[in-house]
């Protein structure tokens, strides 16, 4: 998936995210599909409450194509 920082950044503090549930350091959270759907991950507030679920059925709003 990919991760657009910069327009998370508008809206919300670095405090918002780090250090919970992400750390500051840059590529040290790697993230599965369960963990980033979960509440340990984006679906901390990808809940369909704050931002869209995690369980939309629009993947391509995180992940690319997959490449062959």
């Amino acid at each position: 998936a990919r991760f657009p920082h910069g327009i998370h950044r508008l809206r919300f503090q670095c405090r918002a995210c780090h250090e919970n549930p992400f750390t500051m350091e840059s590529g040290a959270t790697v993230l599965y599909r369960d963990a980033a759907h979960s509440s340990q991950g984006c679906g901390r507030c990808h809940n369909g409450s704050a931002a869209f679920d995690t369980k939309i059925d629009e993947c391509y709003r995180c992940h690319e194509e997959p490449r062959e």
